[in-house]
This record gives C-alpha cells, structure tokens and sequence, in this order.
C-alpha cells in the first residue's frame, strides 16, 4: 500500500504545517497497511532548507519510507540537501530509483528551474530502464513526478510539456512493469490514462487551486487530502482518495 501525497507548500507560518500534519495523522491513522510514502513535489513554498527540514521532521515521525521528487516550487539543492539527504548536486535532475516492499519506483524531476510548467529530458528513457534492468520483470514499478501528464481540458496546456509527455511514453513502452504515473501540481484528485498507463493525482496538502471553469475564484481552502494506491503484481492499482478533516 502506497501513501500518496503532494503539494505540501510549507512555508513559514503556521497554516501549512498544521494541515500537513493532520494530513499525516490520517496517514498513520491507515496503520500498518502502508509500505510507503511518496510525495510528488512542491513540499516547501520557497524552496529554502529551513522549509524542509520542518517537513522532514514531520515524515520522520511516520516511521514508514518516503519516496519524494521535486515541484515547480522545489529548489533542487537544497531540496537533495534536507528531503534526499545527499550533497547538492547543481543543476543536475534529481532522479532517484528507490525499491521498497517490492516495488520500484521510479522518482523523476521534472522541474524547469524558474518556470511552472514541467517536462523530462530524453536521457531520463535510457536510465530507468537501466535502473530496472535488474529487478523480476514481474515485479511492478511505478513512476513519480510532480507534472502530470494531465490538462483541466483540451484548451489547455498539459502541466508537462509536449516533449516531456513524449519522453514519458517513451519510458513507458519501454518499461513495461510500470502501472501507474503518480503525480501532483494541480491541488485535486484527477485521473487519466497515457498510453494505457493510470495517470493518479493527489490531492494537495495545501488549500485546493480551482479549475478554470469555476466562478469563485482561484483557490479555496478546503480540507487537504492525500491518495491510497493498493499495488497489485499485475495490473492497474486501486486507488482511495481521501479528505482529511
């Protein structure tokens, strides 16, 4: 069982951290059925190191593995300095491969540094199925991103990138153990299917960012939520989207 979170956008007052943690109390109110974690990005507002450590202080207290990529609002170094615990690595994307209770997932940056918008570079193909060279071609995969590859209607821009979009069906056909894209940006629970690939996305942590054809407004502070994916060898997962109150 996978926790899926996103969109945290802790800053420095008090607000965010309140809601991330009644987030994570209905987490752990889950119990022992969850295997891990996995934050898609946008974790801190500002991107400064004092912001993740509040956050990574409070995933330390879950006592379960968590798996996190970057967002438009991430500052890569001091992201891989505090969330990955590793040396700043500069302008280098943070791809990361980690495997857990069986299952690979792989964590891609799909950052452009100073822009909203996400996309992968061509690269990112030869190094996941490089990274999943070794592992039972039963066993199942999934990948991670903040961009899904998702738009709120034709009209619209996808949050990734035409190229970006490319390179992940790339991935996809030739990593066929992967069941699902999990990801984040858009602040609500949304569904879609690339390639016959399940695109799952989080709710926000943070208050929700309404779609364009709502009259109220551009956000609204409703309750944050998180998502549940059930992880079968074979197949789509099944996924819980939850409110939390």
């Amino acid at each position: 069982m996978v926790a899926h979170l996103s969109d945290c956008h802790v800053d420095d007052g008090p607000e965010p951290l309140e809601r991330l943690r009644r987030t994570l109390d209905a987490v752990r109110a889950v119990g022992t059925a969850v295997d891990l974690v996995v934050l898609t990005g946008d974790v801190a507002q500002d991107g400064r190191a004092a912001q993740y450590r509040t956050v990574r202080q409070e995933f330390d207290r879950l006592h379960v593995p968590v798996v996190a990529c970057p967002g438009n609002h991430d500052v890569r170094e001091a992201f891989a300095e505090v969330v990955l615990a590793e040396p700043a690595t500069g302008a280098a994307p943070l791809h990361r491969m980690h495997r857990r209770a069986g299952l690979a997932v792989l964590a891609l940056d799909s950052t452009v540094p100073g822009a909203d918008h996400g996309t992968l570079d061509p690269a990112v193909v030869d190094w996941a199925v490089a990274e999943l060279a070794d592992m039972d071609p039963a066993a199942p995969a999934l990948v991670a991103l903040h961009h899904a590859p998702l738009r709120w209607h034709p009209d619209q821009l996808r949050s990734l990138d035409a190229a970006g979009t490319a390179v992940l069906r790339s991935l996809l056909r030739a990593a066929p153990a992967v069941r699902a894209v999990l990801g984040g940006h858009f602040h609500h629970a949304m569904s879609g299917v690339l390639d016959g690939v399940p695109v799952l996305v989080a709710p926000s942590v943070a208050p929700r960012i309404l779609p364009p054809w709502e009259p109220d407004g551009a956000v609204v502070d409703v309750e944050p939520g998180f998502a549940v994916h059930s992880v079968a060898p074979v197949g789509a997962p099944t996924s819980f989207f939850r409110r939390v109150p």
